[in-house]
């Protein structure tokens, strides 16, 4: 470097830029996708996420609560939450540690709110800490800053961990501006928030498939509306798998494992009647079709090698358990929740193992969903016209 000609800094409008940043997310569900990488990112093999509306006095106010029992956020590492590019995921050759989440952008999706408060138990001797951050946008706007509070001892914090965590992270952010309208708000629904955790967050990850050995972790989740979901299908008549429930502290939660969903093979004619036969259908049989065709691994030049599953499905197979699948009959649910076989049969590009975008490719009477994860992991899921 040419020393003597490196005289003028070049000057960053550090405000405008974690504005920019703060609103840079093209849907605002991915907030979910970012907490869950975190929890998970950070060995946590329980996640709870509830979201629910509180009534105030003159309003309402929309709760988005994640907590799990990972490794907490330490002290000294508070400004790397709060601040800019400041990820606790890298080393010091500013590589990513091996984590999925590296950048320090991700978690301020969570900004874009009226307030967000975090508790943390970095070690099981640490009774735990709070920290509140009010007003992010507007203190943005006004000073080109915005400040957090100092650490709030944990009996003066509204939110904590259960007893039973060891150690873990609890983030609630509240009146999420992104969820204030009708036009959005109808992603918190529980019937389509799961949907979403189901296909693009680390809880749908085909990593698993060929990783039977990684840790796996799990979520409770409660939408919006959960009760209804509940009501409605509860039966394998209905939806398959059904769906499993879990009672904490009278708050009640759908359990969701990690990993991308298959159903089980129905290739033959005698298992595809019996299965129409089990959930009472009067549809025609090969529609339950199942079967994987191909599961191995292929290597390319160097070190670039993917995994490669095959799975053939039949139309009502897939709307079984994909309830927001839209259907040739009336249907009960919401069209506008509703997706498409378009929305989700064609060739995807994934990282670690989730969906990020999708291309469609046919091969004549058959369409093909690809899953590829770059240099490990692809993909084919193919239905029947």
């Amino acid at each position: 470097m040419r020393e003597s000609l490196q005289k003028h800094p070049a000057e960053i409008d550090a405000g405008y830029e974690t504005f920019q940043i703060i609103k840079e997310f093209d849907n605002p569900i991915e907030i979910f996708r970012e907490a869950f990488q975190n929890s998970i990112d950070e060995q946590a093999s329980i996640v709870y996420c509830r979201v629910f509306i509180e009534p105030k006095l003159g309003g309402e106010d929309l709760i988005l609560d994640i907590w799990d029992n990972g490794d907490g956020l330490k002290k000294e590492n508070i400004p790397c939450f709060f601040g800019l590019a400041k990820s606790t995921k890298i080393n010091s050759q500013k590589m990513p540690s091996g984590k999925l989440g590296y950048k320090g952008h991700g978690t301020k999706i969570y900004f874009n709110a009226e307030s967000v408060e975090i508790f943390s138990k970095p070690s099981e001797d640490d009774e735990g800490w709070g920290v509140i951050l009010d007003e992010p946008i507007t203190q943005l706007r006004e000073n080109n800053v915005y400040c957090y509070s100092d650490i709030i001892q944990k009996s003066k914090c509204t939110i904590k961990l259960p007893d039973n965590f060891k150690t873990g992270f609890y983030v609630r952010i509240k009146n999420a501006y992104y969820f204030r309208t009708k036009y959005t708000q109808y992603m918190l629904n529980h019937i389509y928030l799961r949907d979403y955790v189901k296909w693009f967050t680390a809880f749908g990850t085909l990593k698993t498939i060929f990783e039977p050995e990684l840790p796996k972790s799990t979520l409770y989740l409660s939408g919006i509306n959960l009760p209804f979901f509940r009501k409605e299908f509860n039966s394998v008549k209905q939806l398959d798998p059904i769906p499993e429930y879990s009672t904490v502290d009278s708050l009640v939660f759908e359990k969701i494992l990690m990993g991308h969903y298959f159903p089980p093979e129905r290739s033959h004619e005698k298992d595809m009647t019996k299965y129409a036969d089990t959930i009472v259908s009067n549809k025609q049989y090969f529609d339950y079709y199942s079967r994987e065709i191909f599961k191995g691994r292929f290597h390319l030049d160097g070190d670039i090698a993917f995994d490669l599953i095959i799975n053939v499905e039949g139309y009502e197979t897939k709307r079984m358990y994909d309830v927001l699948l839209s259907r040739k009959t009336k249907y009960n649910v919401d069209k506008n929740l509703l997706h498409t076989d378009a929305d989700r049969y064609g060739l995807w590009v994934c990282k670690g193992g989730i969906p990020i975008e999708q291309r469609m490719i046919g091969f004549g009477e058959v369409k093909v969903l690809v899953h590829i994860h770059i240099c490990m992991l692809l993909l084919i899921r193919m239905r029947l016209n």
